[in-house]
C-alpha cells in the first residue's frame, strides 16, 4: 500500500555472497568445512566435529566428540 502511494523508495541491494563461489579449488585439501552436531545420548549431550573436504563431493576427512 505504501508503494502504491510512492512512499517508499527503491533499494539496491549487493548480491549475496554465498551465490557466487570465491575459490575455485583444483585439488584435494585445498577447501575444507566444518559441521557441529549435538548428539544426546542417554541424556548426556556430546558434541559431534566433523571436518569435510569440499572438493571430493564432503568426503569426511577426521571426525571427533
Amino acid at each position: 500500500m505504501l508503494k502504491a502511494l510512492g512512499w517508499v523508495e527503491p533499494r539496491l541491494f549487493r548480491e549475496a555472497p554465498w551465490k557466487t563461489a570465491h575459490y575455485e579449488p583444483f585439488r584435494p585439501n585445498q577447501i575444507w568445512g566444518e559441521d557441529w552436531t549435538i548428539l544426546t545420548i542417554a541424556g548426556v549431550r556430546y558434541y559431534l566435529l566433523t571436518i569435510i573436504d569440499l572438493l571430493l563431493g564432503a568426503l569426511i576427512v577426521a571426525w571427533g566428540l
